[in-house]
């Protein structure tokens, strides 16, 4: 399978925090921990890219 590498935006920085939940002890994970890195938009494409599948997913 093959990924690309896109600069970060509102929708996929949205999904990651509202989505991506991980159970007891793995909870510090939660990107609801990381928000406001996230949600920063000065970093996108500079230091926060999102991964996408060949779907674009």
């Amino acid at each position: 399978m093959n990924y690309i590498f896109v600069p970060m935006n509102r929708e996929y920085a949205s999904t990651i925090v509202d989505t991506w939940k991980y159970q007891q002890e793995y909870s510090i994970y939660d990107y609801t921990n990381e928000a406001d890195h996230m949600l920063d938009e000065e970093g996108w494409g500079r230091g926060i890219f999102a991964v996408l599948n060949q779907e674009e997913d």
